[in-house]
């Protein structure tokens, strides 16, 4: 899943990308098994302060796995998130936040695989 839809923002306040709910990838867990891996890469401007860009596991409060921080540069980023979960759905959603200013983001590209 990919979006390249730029826009600013400038709270400090996770949200998910551009305040659109359908960005993130659901999943239903029916089968245990060993490992889920989501991966997020993404590309962001941000003016003075930090802008921050990640994957939010089961939720869009707060970013339990940053892609990048950054700090008056232009930067592309990635995380990789590797976890077991337990049966049932799960999201990963992409999520932003900004500690101060304004923040310009470009595109992400998130994947998720499930290995057994």
């Amino acid at each position: 899943m990919s979006d390249a839809t730029q826009h600013t923002y400038a709270t400090a306040a996770w949200r998910y990308w551009n305040n659109g709910s359908t960005n993130l990838v659901e999943f239903v867990i029916g089968y245990q098994e060993d490992l889920t891996i989501g991966m997020l890469n993404g590309h962001m401007v941000s003016g003075v302060g930090a802008g921050r860009l990640g994957i939010g596991l089961d939720t869009t409060a707060s970013g339990l796995y940053y892609s990048m921080v950054i700090d008056d540069t232009n930067t592309m980023g990635a995380a990789i998130v590797k976890t077991g979960l337990l049966l049932g759905y799960h999201y990963m959603a992409v999520i932003q936040y900004v500690d101060a200013n304004t923040t310009t983001y470009y595109s992400y590209v998130i994947e998720v695989a499930i290995r057994g």
